[in-house]
């Protein structure tokens, strides 16, 4: 079954998390540049939870752009 979570907005991008089998997927729209975009997978959650920490923290040291 999939389970979906409400879309969460943190630094510049709107998140989008669902949970299936155990997987986690990752939909992030970059809210000022949409080449940004991406779809991740991840097998454990504290993967997928370092790797938006770290995704988002970036973004934000380069400006946001």
């Amino acid at each position: 079954m999939m389970l979906s979570y409400p879309t969460v907005v943190k630094g510049n991008y709107a998140i989008k998390l669902s949970t299936w089998n155990g997987s986690v997927i990752a939909v992030a729209d970059h809210l000022k540049d949409p080449t940004k975009f991406f779809i991740k997978h991840f097998t454990d959650i504290d993967d997928g939870a370092a790797y938006l920490d770290f995704i988002i923290e970036k973004d934000l040291r380069d400006g946001g752009y």
